[in-house]
């Protein structure tokens, strides 16, 4: 009895250890949750990411609209335990190009826990902060940056797990 209960005990924990990392998944943006520093370009009107596993590469896709009607269309990949983000696999339509001289970084703190920096010129122009509640339902994402003006703002987003 013992030798089974050590193996469904092993067993158990290698599982877990496969499971996959709770950022992944297809999460929608909940508007009334949402806090948008007043006339930003960030704030959306809908918005789904879809996150999934690529080998060791988190593979993010996001679709969208802006509030002021503007599409938002990225796919990027980045590694799971953290490291610089690599350019787009595939350009989607209306996509926004990344300006030359920016790039990413994105800091992995425990699975479902990261930031990402967001550079320009050697410049950091934007953080964000990524949080998948212990229940795995929703995704807390606070981003703090500077406006085109050079004043920094923060606005928070929530997304529910689909």
């Amino acid at each position: 009895m013992h030798k089974i209960m050590l193996f469904l005990t092993v067993f158990a924990l290698a599982g877990s250890l496969w499971a996959a990392d709770p950022l992944t998944g297809t999460w929608k943006l909940n508007t009334s949750k949402s806090k948008y520093k007043e006339g930003s370009p960030n704030s959306k009107k809908e918005q789904v990411i879809v996150v999934r596993e690529a080998g060791d590469l988190f593979e993010v896709t996001e679709t969208g609209i802006r509030h002021d009607g503007t599409h938002i269309a990225s796919k990027f990949r980045f590694p799971q335990k953290g490291g610089a983000l690599m350019a787009p696999k595939e350009p989607l339509k209306d996509q926004v190009p990344v300006p030359q001289g920016a790039y990413f970084v994105a800091t992995v703190i425990e699975p479902g826990d990261l930031y990402t920096t967001h550079l320009q010129d050697e410049r950091q122009v934007l953080v964000v902060h990524l949080e998948v509640a212990k229940d795995g339902k929703t995704m807390r994402v606070n981003i703090k940056g500077m406006d085109s003006g050079g004043k920094p703002y923060e606005e928070l987003e929530f997304y529910e797990r689909q």
